[in-house]
């Protein structure tokens, strides 16, 4: 089994960009493009997470993966 571990992060201030994200895209009657949370592992330096929401990644830091 694969565990990852995020960084410590601010979960409300995140979801808080989410969500007026979100009403922003229904706002202008889109379709919501939802999130996700992209973990990129490169054997010599570990590995980062970022969040993608919409057009706009947010880095999110290290990540551990076991």
């Amino acid at each position: 089994m694969i565990s990852i571990l995020l960084p410590e992060v601010d979960a409300a201030r995140l979801m808080k960009q989410i969500s007026a994200h979100t009403a922003a895209e229904f706002g202008a009657d889109c379709e919501p493009s939802g999130y996700e949370i992209v973990v990129a592992v490169h054997p010599a330096f570990g590995a980062e997470a970022v969040l993608r929401l919409g057009a706009h990644v947010i880095p999110l830091g290290k990540a551990t993966v076991e």
